[in-house]
């Protein structure tokens, strides 16, 4: 089970930077699937978690 953290936020929050967003939490996880080779995955999210899911899926 992965549980990524996203940029800017917790144990990233020294990435925290002016232009963070949705296309920065989104490229996160989009490329955590892609460098850790992860397929047939189930992409679970709430809240703004859902849109990040929802751009990741993409």
């Amino acid at each position: 089970m992965y549980a990524p953290t996203l940029s800017g936020l917790a144990e990233r929050s020294h990435l925290q930077l002016d232009d963070i967003g949705l296309n920065t939490h989104v490229q996160d996880v989009a490329s955590l699937l892609h460098y850790d080779d992860l397929r047939e995955v189930i992409l679970v999210g709430h809240s703004y978690g859902d849109m990040v899911i929802t751009g990741s899926a993409d």
